[in-house]
């Protein structure tokens, strides 16, 4: 998914390098509304299928459409979201999607984010009956052995995570409802529960992550609130915030 600065463009250039040249790996980059010469020169990247959506209203970019227009796209057995802050580290992709091998009960598999500086931005989330969201292994070292080993967890960030097509297709996507951003991932993690699969963060699967525009914040509360009335059957097991 790319943004609306050019720079944005550089987490795809980063997933391809970073990934494999055995021909199996299909770059998607889905546009929407990016500003200057950006769709003229991202349509000549070798390896890359350019998508250009109608553009956003300014503010931030609809992640959930622009995800659902990209995975519409794909052809491959899994997809592989990656946010446009997002540069993943070597290996990450072997490792995210060996998840599946290793775990044929795996429906969707988080990398863990990293901060600039190293430390743990999220190893996986804990959702709460309210549905807040808080990160695992925040500020901690990835290599923290709390942190550091494959396990379930409530729900991963969309920024990277991976989950089969044909689950995903089945499952009717991210939850338009969700657009543009916010909860669509949480809600998605609920979804694979609901079908059967866990829901694992992958700690050889690294990548560094610059949050970028946070989602406003009644937009966020408004996507909660659905989460919360979606999922209120499940919900009511969950602990309470804090």
């Amino acid at each position: 998914r790319l943004g609306d600065r050019h720079h944005h463009a550089a987490g795809a250039a980063h997933a391809r390098a970073g990934a494999t040249d055995d021909g199996g790996i299909e770059v998607i980059v889905v546009d929407s509304g990016s500003s200057g010469d950006t769709a003229a020169w991202m349509a000549q990247v070798d390896g890359l299928r350019y998508h250009r959506r109608a553009g956003d209203d300014g503010g931030i970019s609809d992640v959930v459409h622009a995800c659902n227009a990209g995975a519409a796209l794909a052809r491959g057995e899994f997809l592989v979201f990656l946010d446009p802050h997002a540069i993943p580290q070597p290996g990450w992709l072997e490792a995210l999607l060996g998840t599946f091998d290793a775990h044929p009960d795996t429906g969707l598999a988080g990398a863990q984010l990293l901060s600039a500086d190293g430390r743990l931005q999220q190893a996986g989330s804990v959702v709460f009956a309210d549905g807040s969201v808080a990160s695992c292994g925040r500020f901690a070292s990835p290599d923290d052995p709390r942190h550091a080993y494959l396990h379930d967890v409530d729900a991963c960030s969309g920024a990277a995570l991976a989950v089969p097509r044909a689950l995903f297709a089945s499952l009717g996507g991210f939850d338009p409802r969700y657009a543009p951003a916010g909860c669509h991932d949480t809600d998605l993690a609920f979804a694979v529960r609901a079908a059967g699969l866990r829901v694992r963060v992958q700690p050889a699967s690294r990548v560094l992550y610059d949050e970028g525009r946070a989602v406003a914040a009644d937009v966020l509360a408004r996507n909660r609130a659905l989460l919360v009335r979606k999922w209120a059957d499940t919900l009511h097991a969950y602990p309470s915030p804090g």
